[in-house]
């Protein structure tokens, strides 16, 4: 359990700030997936990393980005090439219904954006 309370302490200090006016934004274990991507990054690709990670948080907070899938799109920023490979875009991001429940742009084609319950 110590683990996952140092995702949280790890992560950027705009993230903290948002946590601490929303604390139920991330879970532990989107923290702890958050701090695995940016702790992955090269120097090189960190300021890109950064702002990836604050525009999902501006997406998750507008509810257009599932939050586990927070991880999985600073991934595709940093890493465009595997995006074109797999015929996918950035646009393939999940929404939320009017009963909370995430769920896929219907033009969306990965498997990985689509939430559990669709499958």
């Amino acid at each position: 359990m110590t683990c996952t309370v140092h995702a949280f302490d790890a992560l950027p200090e705009f993230v903290i700030e948002k946590l601490e006016a929303n604390p139920r934004l991330l879970s532990k274990r989107t923290a702890a997936d958050i701090k695995s991507e940016l702790g992955a990054t090269t120097a090189e690709q960190n300021e890109l990393a950064l702002s990836a990670l604050k525009e999902a948080i501006d997406l998750l907070e507008a509810g257009k980005l599932d939050p586990s899938k927070i991880a999985s799109f600073i991934s595709q920023k940093l890493n465009p090439k595997n995006e074109a490979d797999s015929g996918t875009t950035d646009h393939c991001l999940a929404t939320t219904s009017k009963s909370g429940a995430f769920q896929s742009q219907p033009n969306c084609h990965h498997p990985n954006f689509h939430s559990r319950a669709q499958r």
